[in-house]
């Protein structure tokens, strides 16, 4: 028997394996999520600084060095270096909101955003005991002129607003809102979680008109590296305009050698920082745009492709998120039938619909399937 530490390793293996082939693979069934399959250097990179704690760049020293090169890259896209890796949105928006509120929130406890906003940035005004005040937009971007008059009417200490929405992938106008939120000093923060690493690159090929930017008047930007980009999750980056609002997310921690945590975790994975740096180096940024173009076009033509099936309507999309509805279909009947087929997509409640999310380990077989299954949903409708 192969045995370590009382253990069986064998029959653990067989066991996990077996466990592992029931699990579901992003390019045989995922259409729906902001997930994708990692790549397979970042995974590796993850693997080998497994045991290392990011919370600590002390005890750890090298990681330093990954830290300068993934910075280096977040400041030639964002406009500002200064930040670090988080679990993700949920924790970057819980620290945006944090930070905002202990500088800017002294006679004010509410925020505004779009309703089109996330559900991690009402989790965070739950936590942080805050009012979350929805401006209601209609499934489009954030009128500039609409936020104003809502600034006047509750006076904010945050507003908050999204590059690529979790139904329609929508961008609301951050360099607009930024001046805004400059004038009346007021927090901004963009939760670019999933748009982050899409919308400049379409903006520089002038396939959007928006751009994420560290515009005058932004404070503070999220983006994740485990959904487009491929990295080993959990791997999130929260970037800040100035070193105040860098230092207002840091807490003292005197037992540690750096003497401080920053975020709201503790001990957080250092091969999150690996996985993202092995993306940026192993990938950059012209793969990063290439891909990004690419996903932007497959959107469109699945659009094209969805509309023209009977019986159902695709909203155009913006970036690269194809919402789409049938006609006289409940979506939770198309979610199970095509969920049967082996076909798992995710629901877009605003347009009684659901949602697909072009990702990098979409290929012509996946999309294929998914049209087949609608076109044969038409059939049985058309013929009932």
């Amino acid at each position: 028997m192969n045995s370590v530490g009382g253990r069986d390793v064998a029959r653990l293996l067989r066991e996990l394996h077996e466990i592992y082939s029931k699990t579901t693979r992003h390019e045989d069934s995922i259409l729906g999520s902001m997930t994708t399959k990692p790549d397979p250097l970042a995974v590796y990179a993850f693997t080998i600084f497994s045991h290392t704690n990011l919370a600590d760049l002390e005890l750890f020293p090298s990681l330093k060095e990954m830290y300068k090169d993934v910075l280096d890259l977040a400041g030639r896209i964002y406009g500002s270096n200064l930040g670090y890796v988080t679990a993700g949105a949920t924790e970057s928006n819980l620290i945006a909101l944090y930070v905002a509120r202990e500088i800017h929130g002294s006679s004010s406890k509410t925020v505004l955003a779009p309703d089109t906003v996330h559900y991690s940035v009402e989790k965070a005004c739950r936590f942080l005991a805050c009012r979350l005040v929805k401006i209601p937009v209609g499934n489009k971007p954030l009128d500039p002129g609409l936020l104003a008059k809502y600034v006047r009417e509750y006076s904010p200490f945050a507003v908050v607003v999204t590059a690529g929405t979790t139904e329609l992938g929508l961008v609301d106008p951050i360099k607009e809102v930024a001046e805004i939120a400059s004038t009346n000093n007021v927090y901004l923060h963009v939760d670019a979680a999933y748009g982050g690493l899409i919308i400049p690159f379409l903006y520089e090929r002038g396939l959007v008109k928006k751009n994420v930017y560290f515009y005058k008047g932004v404070s503070s930007i999220a983006v994740d590296f485990h959904k487009f980009a491929g990295a080993p999750p959990p791997a999130g980056l929260i970037l800040f305009s100035n070193e105040e609002y860098l230092n207002a997310s840091c807490f003292e921690y005197s037992y540690t050698l750096s003497g401080k945590i920053c975020g709201v975790l503790g001990t957080r994975p250092g091969g999150s920082l690996a996985g993202i740096w092995a993306v940026v180096k192993g990938m950059g940024l012209d793969y990063l745009r290439d891909k990004a173009v690419w996903a932007f076009n497959v959107a469109r033509e699945l659009f094209l492709s969805i509309n023209s099936v009977e019986g159902f309507e695709a909203i155009e999309p913006e970036t690269t998120i194809v919402a789409f509805r049938h006609k006289r279909l409940p979506s939770n009947v198309i979610l199970d039938y095509l969920a049967e087929k082996g076909l798992l997509l995710y629901k877009a409640p605003s347009i009684g619909g659901l949602r697909v999310v072009i990702m990098p380990h979409f290929n012509k077989a996946l999309i294929g399937r998914l049209l087949d299954s609608l076109r044969s949903i038409s059939r049985s409708t058309t013929n009932a």
